[in-house]
């Protein structure tokens, strides 16, 4: 089974593309340089700060998430998002808060999508679900929250933290939810390992189960979610409990920094680099070929 991550490198390709940091600056112009400073802290100054001469949306923090969610909702699609639709693979993961994968589905294979999302903040199991000729496409699971959701949008420090709790409560079996009406408690990774059964209610499991491609994603270290959810993997990776022909991870990397990517490696990750004077549609186009090519011969074997 195959998984795909990805992240806001694909927006960048497209018309009136803007950074977060970017994006932080337009809700809060005041600000000073934000040069090594991670976007979640800067977020968290923004609602500390809140000065008197600024719009009101910063008077709270919904105003300040719906104000950002519009300015999201304004993505334009690029023709990358087709071809990562192309590879067909049953679960898309993203940071990312807007749908460009979701509008490229609608208009590409003319098939609906259905928002799944019973979170309210948190997107534990925030997803939705391409369906073509009444048959499941695929999944695109939002775990960073997304625009329809306000609410949801993942950005400061403290959101980022929580986020970790529940996903530390859900490796431990500690996690509570309820679907149709029913209580479920899905067990602890360790024992979804040695049994080799899975759930489907989190992307979480899908890091622990499938063959993951990570790409468009530069693995900031304010993601502290997924640094979390690697490490993790790491540890299990080390104690021989993760079977690599079942979950191996491959991150394709535009970085020529060579401690980022003994980094990465470190955590028992593939790392595949860009060359110096690619350019980013030529990077990512070699990568989704790449990840084809993948997929196409563990088909075979498997």
């Amino acid at each position: 089974m195959y998984t795909l991550v990805y992240g806001n490198g694909f927006n960048r390709l497209s018309k009136d593309s803007i950074s977060w940091n970017e994006l932080l600056k337009k809700i809060h112009p005041l600000l000073e340089s934000t040069e090594n400073i991670p976007y979640t802290v800067i977020y968290e100054q923004i609602l500390l700060e809140r000065p008197a001469e600024l719009p009101n949306i910063l008077k709270d923090e919904e105003g300040l998430k719906v104000s950002i969610a519009e300015l999201l909702a304004k993505f334009k699609t690029n023709e990358f998002y087709e071809h990562l639709l192309d590879l067909a693979l049953p679960n898309y993961l993203t940071t990312n808060y807007e749908h460009s994968l979701q509008s490229t589905f609608k208009e590409k294979f003319n098939g609906m999508v259905y928002d799944n999302s019973t979170e309210d903040v948190y997107s534990i199991r925030r997803n939705f679900s391409c369906i073509q000729d009444g048959v499941d496409y695929c999944k695109i699971w939002h775990m960073h929250g997304d625009v329809s959701h306000p609410k949801s949008i993942m950005l400061g420090l403290d959101q980022y933290c929580g986020s970790v709790g529940k996903i530390d409560n859900y490796i431990k079996g500690k996690y509570d939810l309820t679907l149709n009406g029913e209580k479920l408690k899905p067990v602890r990774i360790e024992e979804k390992l040695k049994n080799e059964s899975f759930d489907s209610y989190s992307w979480i499991d899908l890091f622990f189960s499938t063959h993951v491609y990570i790409i468009g994603l530069s693995l900031e270290f304010s993601e502290i979610d997924l640094w979390w959810i690697l490490n993790k993997r790491a540890r299990l990776l080390k104690d021989r409990l993760i079977d690599r022909n079942r979950n191996s991870i491959v991150f394709y990397s535009k970085s020529e920094k060579v401690e980022r990517v003994k980094l990465i490696e470190s955590f028992g990750i593939t790392v595949i680099q860009g060359k110096s004077n690619q350019s980013y549609e030529d990077f990512y186009m070699s990568a989704i070929r790449d990840i084809k090519s993948k997929v196409g011969k563990m088909e075979v074997n498997s």
